[in-house]
């Protein structure tokens, strides 16, 4: 393997099945999990190498050859230890969206990984069981969701991606069962049966406010009879409760007729948050309505506006109501 990669001045691609490297592992392993030839050619792979004895050690050479097989073609080299194959141009570009669906039982951390083609809005799918337990999403780093499981739950989460490129969503237990514990006690795992499907290519408006707050994404629909807001957020400040994110509905009179104002929580700063605000369409008449958003700090009786640009909020679009 040394040898190849010198030959074709690639750099060693480094595994993490034995050890941690710098390596992104989303891209690790939807790479060997596909082996999609436009995203190997993307990563600058030209040549795979499939250990056909440890493969076999391990009773997935069949599975292995013939995912190599579909995928490459015939190897250029095969013997007993290895089989190398070239990867050949690819026929078609990589879709918008890779991923690997997981069912799995952990007592600490499940993942899911992804790879995404372009910007665009993704949607979590898939069913968590767990009892009494808390649940922390988090999108390479960024924490996005927290679920408190009482028994299960099926969710349909969305976030956005602001650029292309390999992705790992991190379930994790809050906290984690302890390595050792008495026989006398028990610690609830989380089941999981999780998917993704891209959703939409349209970031919508953003922009940043005062006091280190960005939206980097929204998108407003009509959905299951309601409007539906998402927004994704990024703090380069710490949030606490004393920060308010309002979120407001105005009918054509420009007249305020429904409102979510509620504080997002505690963030330290750099962290990220997705989230969906629902407005139920049997409380409007039809209409074409305005959708703003805004922050403001809420302390006893003092209220401290963080404008953008000038402004107490900002206009993210309009939607028809039929």
């Amino acid at each position: 393997a040394l040898y190849l990669q010198t030959a074709h001045q690639q750099p060693l691609i480094a595994g993490q099945i034995t050890r941690a490297t710098p390596v992104n592992p989303a891209k690790l392993a939807v790479l060997e999990a596909t082996l999609n030839p436009a995203l190997l050619r993307d990563a600058g792979a030209t040549i795979v190498i499939l250990h056909r004895a440890r493969a076999a050690e391990i009773n997935q050479l069949e599975e292995l050859e013939g995912r190599a097989e579909d995928q490459l073609g015939a190897p250029i080299y095969v013997d007993e230890r290895i089989a190398i194959y070239e990867v050949p141009p690819p026929e078609e570009a990589a879709p918008e969206l890779v991923t690997l669906p997981v069912v799995g039982t952990t007592t600490d951390q499940g993942y899911l990984d992804l790879y995404v083609s372009q910007p665009g809005w993704i949607e979590l799918r898939g069913e968590l069981i767990a009892d009494n337990r808390d649940i922390a999403l988090y999108l390479n780093a960024n924490s996005l969701f927290a679920w408190e499981l009482d028994t299960g739950s099926t969710i349909v989460t969305p976030f956005a991606v602001i650029a292309p490129g390999y992705y790992r969503l991190t379930l994790a237990l809050d906290p984690p069962c302890p390595d050792y514990y008495p026989d006398s006690l028990t610690c609830s795992n989380l089941r999981y049966d999780l998917d993704a499907a891209f959703i939409s290519d349209r970031l919508g408006e953003g922009g940043v406010f005062d006091g280190g707050i960005e939206l980097r994404a929204s998108q407003i629909d009509i959905e299951a009879q309601e409007i539906r807001v998402r927004l994704h957020w990024e703090y380069d400040q710490p949030r606490d409760e004393f920060d308010v994110r309002f979120v407001h509905l105005l009918d054509e009179n420009d007249q305020l007729v429904a409102q979510s104002d509620l504080p997002p929580g505690d963030y330290s700063a750099g962290q990220q948050q997705t989230e969906i605000v629902a407005f139920p369409l049997d409380d409007l008449p039809p209409g074409l309505y305005t959708v703003q958003v805004g922050w403001y700090r809420l302390v006893g009786d003092t209220l401290t506006n963080y404008p953008i640009e000038g402004q107490i909020s900002l206009t993210i679009g309009q939607v028809q109501v039929p």
